[in-house]
Parts: C-alpha cells; structure tokens; sequence
C-alpha cells in the first residue's frame, strides 16, 4: 500500500505542480498562448518586448523579428544605452509636437505606441497591432452606445452586462491569425473610456489618428535604435571601440 500510496503522490504533483497556468491576458516579455497564421491555439510563440540594457545578450522580439535586419544588437557600453535612450526621447518629443499640430491627445500616441510594442517590431507586425488597436477602439464605441441603451432597463448593472459581452467578445478574438493581439484591442477599449468624449465617428477617427502616429513613433524608435547600434558595433568588430 505504501508503494502505491508513492505511485498516485507521484503522479498528483506531476499533473498539478508541473503546469504553468497563463493569467487571462497574456504578459509580455513571457511565453505567450497565441494562434498562429494556420489558425492553431495550441502554438507557444516567444514575445519580449523589453528594452534592451547594457550588458544583455542579442536583443529579439519574436520569430518574425528575429529575422528583421533591424534586429537591434547588444548593448555592452553605457554610452551606447544613453544614446539609444537619447533618441527614443527624441522620437516621443517629436511625436508629441506633431500631436499639437494636429489636435490630437498626445496620450492616445502613447497608446498606440505601447500597442505597436506589445507584439514584433517589424513592419507588418505594426500593422497587424495597431489595425488591432483601431478594431478595439470600435467595440469600445458600440459598447458605449450599447451601455446608454441598456442603463435605463438594467440600471448600474447594465455597466456589468457590457463589460462581459465585451470581454468575451475580445478574448475570443485570440483565435484570429494575424489580428490576435489582445493588449492592443484592450488599449483600444482603455483608449475610448479614457478619453471620456462622445462616441462617434470623430472619435475614431481622433484617436485612431493618434495612435497610427505612436505606432510609427514606436517604429521609428527601434530602427534608430537597431541602426545606431550597428553603427556603434562596427568599430568595435576592429578593436578601437570596447
């Protein structure tokens, strides 16, 4: 009884210890449950998006990306990390000057920044984040039509009844190749109720425009990066940069 007691001890820790179980929004920088373009859920695909530091080993944002010539290298100086850092800066104050040009929320840019980082850096997969974003920023504004529609018959729980309509809605959405970036429809949803403005057109449009404007500040970042990295590294191939 005892060498059978061991036996089933054995295999419960094995079936309930070993797994490791995802939150419902999967965090970057950690290995990520998305379907790929063949449309299978059961592909663990690689997402780091955090900045490169001095000292770490090759940077590389996801499979697609690893093939990118603008893959950005490693940082080994503290120069360099202060001069990558110094031109992402220069992108973001840029980014925000157009903003005011063009009358838009310099926080909505940042949204769709974080919503191109979220995913690879590579063209098409900005693309892919930010038509994500905009789809997001839709549902949102149905919601909020759907949400004044639905207070006066539900009352405070009509909140509730769209929020889990809403959610299952962009979860679901998980299975869809390409377009299975859940942070950027989540940024999207965030975006419409932070703005606390009248849902229409305008405001799609309004936000939209600003975050298509973060996603190529976001872009532009990391080619200035990955380019001056290079730069950076070739004198040192010869010796007469450590």
């Amino acid at each position: 009884m005892r060498a059978a007691d061991a036996g089933l001890a054995q295999l419960v820790e094995q079936r309930f210890c070993k797994p490791k179980v995802a939150g419902s929004i999967p965090a970057t920088g950690t290995t990520s449950l998305f379907a790929d373009a063949r449309g299978g859920l059961g592909n663990l695909w690689k997402t780091d998006t955090n900045w490169p530091l001095p000292g770490d080993r090759p940077y590389y944002a996801s499979r697609s990306a690893r093939k990118s010539p603008r893959d950005t290298p490693s940082i080994t100086s503290p120069a360099l990390f202060v001069t990558t850092s110094a031109a992402a800066a220069l992108v973001a104050a840029s980014a925000a000057l157009v903003t005011t040009v063009i009358v838009v929320p310099v926080w909505a840019m940042f949204v769709g920044w974080v919503a191109f980082d979220s995913r690879g850096h590579s063209a098409r997969e900005g693309l892919a984040s930010l038509l994500c974003l905009a789809i997001g920023i839709a549902i949102s504004l149905v919601a909020s039509v759907g949400l004044g529609m639905l207070r006066p018959i539900f009352g405070s729980a009509a909140e509730s009844i769209i929020v889990l309509v809403v959610t299952l809605l962009v979860v679901s959405l998980r299975a869809v190749p390409r377009l299975n970036n859940i942070i950027g429809y989540f940024l999207g949803l965030i975006g419409v109720f932070a703005s606390h403005a009248e849902p229409g057109f305008e405001l799609f449009a309004e936000l939209g425009t600003a975050g298509a404007l973060g996603g190529v500040a976001g872009w532009l970042t990391r080619t200035s990066q990955g380019w001056i990295a290079r730069r950076w590294a070739m004198p040192a191939k010869n010796g007469s940069r450590s």
